[in-house]
Parts: structure tokens; sequence; C-alpha cells
């Protein structure tokens, strides 16, 4: 089929992971005395950087930003 894309395993993955993962870190900065290094390994990431451009990415806000209220 010439001229048709199809979506990716990775990017489909991606959208459908992006709601959960926001979601969970959200709640865990909100509720939990976790740092952020324990936050990011809790849900996989084993770069705590990586899970910081992520967050701020999906949100608009790095997770200490998110945390403080800012």
């Amino acid at each position: 089929m010439k001229g048709k894309t199809s979506p990716s395993i990775i990017g489909i993955i991606l959208s459908h992971r992006q709601p959960t993962f926001l979601q969970e870190a959200k709640w865990q900065l909100l509720n939990s005395a976790l740092s952020i290094e324990s936050l990011a390994s809790l849900l996989g990431y084993q770069d705590t950087t990586h899970f910081s451009r992520q967050f701020k990415r999906w949100s608009g806000l790095t997770p200490s930003e998110f945390r403080r209220g800012t």
C-alpha cells in the first residue's frame, strides 16, 4: 500500500503510556514523599533526567515544579 503510513508500535505504546504515566507520576508527586529519583525508578526509568524531561514534555512543568505547585 504505497502512500499509506501506519503508526509505529513504539508510537502507539507511548501514546497509550502517556496518560497512565503522567497520572501516576502526578499522584505520587502530590501524595508521597518519594524523591524524584525514587519515583523515576518506580515508574521504570533508569535515568532521572530522562524521567524529568518526559514529565516536563507532557505536563509543561518539571516534577519539582509540579510538586511545589508552580
